[in-house]
């Protein structure tokens, strides 16, 4: 039975072939470049991956003012003091922000934004958070 099934079976390519010889065909001049040595292009443009960030700052930013709006009226109803706690750690574990990145640092290069500003937290988006962690909430009827 052994016998029959050694006949029948092929050998896969990675047990016949040399990996080390496939792994060097390039040589030293692909640097990077895909296996087959074709000249590697960036699969997207600095315009397509700034309109991505921008979709995602958005969302960060939307994200943001609901976890403050949450805080806020989660605050309501716990006792005293954890009540005032949670809104005096209002903007705790916001998340991080993406300075230093060079990814990052070159979509605020491409907005325009200067080396200390921030794409997340505009002027608008820091005067929205503070109103919403005081309670004033220019949407109530939306949020119950």
């Amino acid at each position: 039975m052994k016998d029959q099934d050694s006949s029948f079976r092929q050998d896969l390519p990675w047990e016949t072939e040399d990996l080390e010889s496939e792994t060097n065909s390039c040589g030293e001049e692909c640097y990077g470049e895909a296996v087959h040595c074709a000249p590697w292009k960036p699969a997207l443009s600095i315009d397509e991956v700034g309109r991505l960030l921008d979709r995602m700052v958005m969302d960060i930013q939307h994200l943001e003012l609901e976890v403050i709006r949450a805080r806020y009226k989660l605050s309501f109803f716990l006792a005293p003091p954890y009540d005032g706690y949670l809104r005096t750690e209002i903007f705790s574990s916001m998340g991080t922000r993406y300075g230093g990145d060079p990814v990052y640092d070159q979509y605020l290069t491409y907005c325009g934004l200067g080396e200390y500003d921030d794409a997340i937290d505009t002027p608008f988006h820091l005067k929205r958070k503070r109103r919403l962690a005081a309670g004033y909430d220019d949407y109530p009827d939306q949020y119950p």
